[in-house]
């Protein structure tokens, strides 16, 4: 992906939380599960989704070491 259009997503924190709130509804944990699923088969989609949720965080702090440093203002040294 474009480092800039990562560096304009990680500049922007209301637009950083936004997109990664609605990717993780996706992972969700209470919606698509079924009293009829046997117990292995919900401990799978349970970690299934805990470990997608991991890879969204780890990601979106890929993301954040795009972001522009800011320089901080140098005083000029005063003589004595």
């Amino acid at each position: 992906m474009e480092p800039s259009i990562l560096k304009s997503i990680a500049d922007n924190p209301q637009l950083l939380e936004a997109v990664k709130e609605v990717i993780l509804k996706q992972f969700s944990l209470d919606k698509d599960f079924s009293l009829a699923q046997s117990n292995e088969q919900l401990g799978e989609d349970v970690r299934a989704r805990l470990e997608g949720i991991k890879k969204v965080e780890q990601g979106f702090l890929e993301i954040l070491t795009h972001k522009t440093e800011k320089e901080e203002p140098h005083e000029p040294m005063r003589a004595r």
